[in-house]
């Protein structure tokens, strides 16, 4: 034969066999569904966050505790996912239930994918693509990019339908989901021109190329109002949701940051080393579903299926958008999977057939049907081994790092649930269970890079907010070090754990007893005051404490801070003796005029009988057990005695 087609065209056509009933359609899409839940329930664990996750996590919490969006809190995404996050949370409050929504979230592009395929190539091509893009995309995440793509996927989905049918409710529709797309992440840029292209396709005709003018003359009128009605559909939700936002600051914080970070990318001579170890890890997980994908496409143009030339724009338009984005992530080839799907569920469909139809075919069809069933069955014989270790396994949940958890462990035993942390582990911000402070919500590398956060920033910030720890990780000390150089000299111990450490004890705290005091020992040390965080106990409960504490003059000891929990009969029921930062900060290390912030956590026993007491608090030398005098002492112990308390009822 000539040529491929001529090949080729003793296959069947699809419409001839396939079943164009919905309701085969979707029960095929039900199960797929199920198999979705599945494996998102066996290989998700939302207890191990990526930095992207953690991040996203602390603008919810930010956003929680009463922080304003863009002018508070630096968020470099659109308004919606900020607001997907808040109203997921307040519907289901747990980082569990913030999985599953974005799951249901994600599957979205699923169900786009599936309909889009189905209406070109039929039921089996719908569901296969279905199935496969289930299974490439995996378990959710707590991220933007595939909300958004499954946004796109709808627009081009309600254009295709529109240029079937030219309902324009539907071309409205189209711009109003793109406009969610770009409102959650801009993801897909290149879509306008895809939905541009069939919009164009409902009026000229390609492959009348002659009679384009006389097309023109017909229809131009009807295809400017067209797209000027689903460009003014597009920019509306934009303008009403920036009513409640403050768009200079999201300008400032999600499109000047990207293009400055671009810039400095520009002059990185290992970009594209840096892009290819991107790629790499994306089409080794993909190898077979990227074959099927190849041989979906080559039937396509074999078989001059409608909607080949949208698809191949698509592809194309998606590359270079890759080609031009920097820096590319592993999460940005996401915008890859519906397409590789969608090829795919169109090769699978075209081997089905092709098996049904087997001995009518040509030696060159059967050889397209054999290397379609050998590709599935490869792909089969990759998954099926993950999912069968996947159902004798179950859900793993491993955690936060186990250095995450000892920095966290200290973080909770030393500073206040609503004390605020500096760092650039995200992770630990998370787990720690501590605020970092709204301008520093979002400290990723694009930020370094692009000149937005410097050393000058950050010392800024560390002197506006009074947070006792700073944890730099690898971010920090790479693009500001003179930072590190100035934590530092500015706060007075570290925290070690293997090769990490945490600054702990900012030297110039602003002390805010709720009791103040002033009370000297030894000359050396005045106890300025104190701090209940919470009134009324019960038995069993936890009694914490905050003291502030001046450093008057040099100590050549590491005393220890005594704390008894004494009832009316003067006796102790309850001691927490400690150093403080449970040890990080001897007294020896306490700068002249420097204000220590110090936590202490009394446990109470649940059998303490319920009465009055109170708290009496002061310093010895460990060896000696000998005091530090208490200037004008009252007590006769050298002790500071505390306002009394009631536990439980009078």
């Amino acid at each position: 034969m000539s040529n491929l087609a001529s090949v080729l065209k003793v296959l069947p056509r699809p419409k001839q066999i396939v079943h164009r009933l919905s309701i085969p359609f979707w029960l095929g899409l039900g199960v797929v569904l199920l198999l979705a839940m599945w494996l998102h329930w066996t290989f998700s664990d939302p207890f191990s966050l990526s930095s992207d996750e953690a991040t996203h996590l602390m603008w919810l919490r930010l956003i929680e505790a009463g922080y304003t969006p863009y002018s508070e809190v630096y968020i470099t995404y659109p308004p919606l996912f900020p607001m997907f996050l808040v109203w997921s949370w307040r519907l289901w409050p747990t980082l569990t239930g913030l999985y599953w929504i974005s799951f249901g979230y994600a599957f979205l592009s699923v169900v786009a994918s599936a309909i889009i395929i189905r209406r070109i190539k039929g039921n089996i091509a719908g569901i296969a693509t279905a199935a496969l893009l289930a299974v490439a995309l995996g378990s959710a995440r707590i991220l933007s990019e595939q909300p958004s793509i499954s946004w796109s996927l709808f627009a081009v989905l309600f254009a295709l339908i529109y240029r079937d049918t030219g309902r324009r409710w539907l071309l409205i529709l189209s711009a109003v989901t793109l406009a969610f797309s770009f409102l959650t992440k801009l993801q897909s840029p290149f879509i306008p021109v895809v939905i541009g292209f069939i919009i164009f396709l409902r009026f000229f005709r390609l492959d009348l190329p002659r009679e384009f003018l006389k097309q023109w003359r017909a229809h131009w009128r009807t295809f400017i109002i067209d797209v000027l009605l689903w460009g003014s559909a597009a920019i509306l939700p934009f303008v009403l949701i920036f009513i409640f936002f403050d768009f200079a600051s999201f300008l400032h914080q999600g499109f000047w940051q990207h293009v400055a970070a671009r810039a400095a990318f520009l002059n990185d001579e290992n970009y594209w080393a840096f892009a290819m170890n991107r790629l790499r890890p994306f089409v080794a997980e993909h190898t077979w579903l990227i074959s099927l994908a190849f041989l979906g496409l080559f039937v396509t143009f074999a078989y001059k299926t409608k909607d080949r030339g949208i698809f191949l724009l698509w592809f194309i338009l998606a590359a270079a958008t890759m080609l031009y984005h920097r820096p590319v992530r592993s999460k940005h080839f996401l915008v890859f999977l519906p397409l590789l799907a969608m090829w795919a569920g169109i090769a699978v469909s075209q081997t089905w057939l092709g098996i049904i139809h087997f001995k009518k075919l040509s030696k060159w069809s059967k050889g397209v049907t054999i290397l379609g069933l050998s590709l599935l069955a490869v792909y089969l014989l990759h998954i099926v081994p993950i999912f069968v270790e996947g159902w004798q396994t179950g859900p793993i949940h491993t955690g936060p790092s186990q250095d995450n958890q000892i920095a966290a462990n200290f973080i909770d035993k030393v500073t206040l649930p609503q004390d605020c942390l500096i760092t650039d582990n995200t992770n630990l911000a998370y787990w720690s269970g501590r605020l970092v402070p709204p301008q520093l919500a979002e400290i990723s590398s694009n930020r370094f890079i692009s000149g937005y956060v410097t050393r000058d920033l950050l010392i800024k910030i560390s002197t506006q907010y009074d947070c006792q720890i700073v944890a730099t990780s690898s971010r920090i000390a790479r693009f500001t070090p003179d930072f590190k150089k100035w934590v530092g000299a500015n706060y007075l111990g570290r925290f070690r754990f293997d090769d990490h450490e945490l600054y702990v004890a900012k030297a110039n705290t602003t002390p805010s007893p709720s009791y103040p005091m002033s009370v000297e020992l030894g000359n050396a040390i005045r106890f300025l005051g104190y701090s209940v965080e919470r009134q009324n106990l019960e038995p069993g409960d936890t009694l914490t404490l905050v003291f502030y504490w001046e450093s008057l003059a040099p100590s050549d000891v590491d005393y220890t801070i005594f704390v008894h929990l004494r009832d009316s009969n003067n006796a102790s029921r309850v001691g927490a003796d400690h150093q403080p930062y449970d040890g990080a900060v001897p007294t020896t290390q306490w700068r002249v005029g420097a204000v220590i912030k110090d936590v202490v956590k009394l446990d109470l026993p649940a059998d303490l009988p319920s009465g009055e007491y109170q708290v009496a608090v002061g310093m010895y030398r460990l060896d000696t057990l000998e005091r530090l005098p208490v200037v004008g002492d009252t007590s006769g112990e050298n002790a500071i005695i505390l306002k009394n308390f009631q536990l439980g009822d009078e």
